[in-house]
């Protein structure tokens, strides 16, 4: 894959500090130098973009100092006890990233799939996640700041876009080979998730002496984490329903379907829909394993390094980040109190200051903007709605796991070894069912939901351990550790043939087509918008009619702003509604003057039409024809009309 190219480029600048951090010979030298050089290259590019140096030349030499910067950085660094690494260790990680491939890749080959025809398909959640991952590429590929928002051209993007950088920078100014959008995007999820899953063993082998336990807790944690999939089979059987019909299930979300609880996604998703919080967390697990491998004691330099750790968390996503930080504080403070080391943990206050850059950085860019007057306390909402119920079917197996992890096998594995897990799953638990957005209901549960599975690896590797016991022991954690596979895997399984199918073209009860296609007339007048139109023009479609499906339509594959939209992966805030009920009255009207009034008012420069707004407007489209005074059309196939307003 070509794309691996630039993304090891992106991470080089963080290798020496992970030598000189693990030890040269250590895979989490490796591992974590390029999570902390993506966030290097990430800040690298942007200070490039910035200050309007947005060519090839620029990013290089931005990427040359951001490569300096990281070998001076290193020399300052001294060295962090590690656990040593084994040949078993490598078979473990080959096998867990083997894992992660199995995974990640099918799923993304098959979107935007070449049909005989020509059409492209997309399958939902791709449709929600990935398409609007383009269009904030998009976005940051036009290199101009502050962001525009791609459905609502004149307000700035209220969204941490920090990780898209790297892909927009390749999709924009690299080697024509490369300059694709999806293909980045694709890429850039694929070596996101390598790196996750690979600090994720590094951070459950911390906590066991054997790294065969280590790699099950991990392929648990990745691959049979909730137990939607056999309860929703369970229930179909019952009712004498086909299986088939769990091709039209989200197995994933069966917990609110049927209890109206919380929705809690597995890791199969992060890696497949929210690459961008999936960096987050490889960023803060490895934070994570810097505080536990260090304690209180580690050295100055090593608290900085896990503070750069924190603060490329939070430039992914600041609630994840923030979430990390409390459970390195929390860690370093129970293994303070532990060791009678209490005087130490002021040092680790230096591990603040990177977090505190990264937050200001945050808002400055205008990320943060609204969220906070967003957040709601207490127990109400989904996560008042059968909570035990929903819990336990959303993550039943890891939380059996890790129970088993907590009350032994005491000789082989310490506690104290994975007191990550035992600060952050409560505090996972809290804020689920404690916190929530009044805009999004969901959000932080699946975040928050996502972190306890991470940190869970660490008490299920100890569970694991119990293995390598003799006896009772070993058959019992054999048992618990079968038991939580069988729950847990048809989720997965499930949720992966969904993932890739194609060809269900059915409705959802959320009335959504499962698969929305391109087709090759809209794909024309796409190619067309990119090549005649200026980057930053305002192309409108009629956002209401659209729904779920092709919402996102013109910012995500013609790679233009909209003066109105309703994107379902931002926050709700009433100018989406409201401007997209002008733009409807645009397209409903027979009066081309008032059409040309609304146009003026929203900024709209050019007009889209295809067969949703020809199907539903005949008579709007016509004044677009009828009224060259106002309307010129510019682009015409069998199916898409383009006008421009003038």
């Amino acid at each position: 894959m070509l794309y691996a190219l630039p993304f090891a480029a992106a991470a080089l600048p963080g290798i020496p500090l992970g030598r000189a951090l693990f030890g040269p010979r250590h895979p989490a030298a490796y591992v974590g130098g390029a999570i902390l050089g993506y966030a290097f290259s990430t800040i690298g590019l942007w200070a490039t973009i910035a200050v309007g140096a947005a060519s090839r030349p620029g990013f290089l030499a931005a990427w040359a100092v951001t490569l300096a910067a990281g070998w001076i950085a290193a020399r300052v660094v001294r060295p962090l006890p590690i656990f040593a690494w084994t040949r078993g260790d490598t078979i473990a990680l080959t096998l867990v990233c083997a894992l992660t491939l199995a995974v990640a890749v099918p799923p993304f080959a098959r979107v935007g799939q070449q049909q005989p025809n020509g059409a492209r398909l997309y399958r939902a959640y791709f449709t929600a996640d990935f398409v609007w991952h383009m269009a904030l590429t998009a976005e940051v590929g036009k290199f101009q700041m502050p962001l525009r928002n791609p459905y609502l051209a004149r307000e700035p993007i209220h969204y941490y876009w920090g990780y898209f950088i790297v892909p927009a920078a390749v999709a924009g100014r690299g080697p024509a080979p490369l300059r694709s959008i999806e293909a980045s995007l694709k890429g850039n999820a694929i070596a996101t998730g390598l790196l996750f899953c690979a600090v994720l063993y590094l951070l459950a082998r911390v906590a066991a002496a054997r790294p065969a336990a280590a790699g099950i807790a991990v392929a648990l944690a990745i691959v049979a984490s909730s137990a939607e999939g056999l309860y929703e089979m369970w229930r179909l059987w019952r009712r004498d329903v086909p299986l088939w019909y769990l091709r039209h299930t989200n197995i994933d979300a069966i917990a609110n379907w049927r209890f109206q609880g919380l929705r809690i996604d597995g890791l199969q998703r992060a890696l497949w829909y929210v690459p961008q919080h999936t960096m987050a967390y490889a960023a803060g697990v490895l934070a994570l394993v810097i505080g536990a491998a260090g304690g209180a004691v580690a050295p100055i330099s090593a608290i900085l390094a896990g503070g750069v750790a924190l603060g490329a968390s939070v430039l992914c996503n600041p609630l994840a980040g923030g979430m990390f930080s409390l459970g390195y504080a929390g860690t370093v403070i129970v293994d303070a109190v532990r060791t009678g080391t209490v005087r130490r943990v002021p040092l680790h206050a230096f591990a603040a200051l990177p977090v505190l850059a990264a937050i200001a950085w945050c808002a400055g860019n205008h990320m943060l903007e609204g969220a906070s007057h967003a957040l709601t306390f207490g127990l109400h909402g989904l996560a008042a709605n059968a909570p035990i119920a929903s819990l336990a079917v959303s993550l039943g197996p890891v939380l059996a796991v890790a129970l088993a992890g907590l009350i032994g096998p005491r000789g082989q594995a310490p506690l104290a070894a994975a007191t990550p897990a035992l600060v952050m799953i409560p505090l996972s638990l809290a804020l689920m069912h404690f916190v929530s957005l009044d805009v999004d209901t969901a959000y932080i549960g699946f975040r928050a939901g996502h972190i306890l599975i991470c940190v869970a690896a660490m008490l299920m590797a100890r569970a694991a351990m119990g293995l390598f016991d003799r006896g009772r022991v070993a058959g019992v954690t054999a048992a618990v550790i079968a038991a939580a596979a069988i729950a847990g895997l048809p989720t997965t399984a499930i949720d992966w043939y969904n993932a890739r199918d194609t060809a269900n073209y059915e409705r959802s009860i959320g009335g959504f087509r499962w698969t929305i296609d391109l087709t090759p007339d809209e794909q024309e007048a796409f190619r067309w918008l990119k090549r005649a139109t200026p980057a930053g023009a305002i192309v409108q479609m009629e956002p209401i009619s659209r729904g779920r499906e092709t919402w996102s339509l013109i910012p995500s594959f013609a790679e233009r702003r909209m003066a109105a939209g309703l994107p379902i992966s931002l926050l709700k805030v009433p100018a989406y509604n409201e401007r997209s009920r002008e733009v409807q009255e645009m397209y409903e009207t027979a009066d081309a003057g008032e059409a040309r009034r609304i146009a003026a008012r929203l900024g709209i420069e050019y007009i889209y039409a295809d067969r949703v707004e020809r199907a539903l407007y005949p008579s709007g489209i016509e004044k677009f024809e009828l009224h060259p005074e106002f309307f010129t059309p510019v682009f015409s196939n069998l199916e898409v009309r383009v006008f421009a307003v003038h």
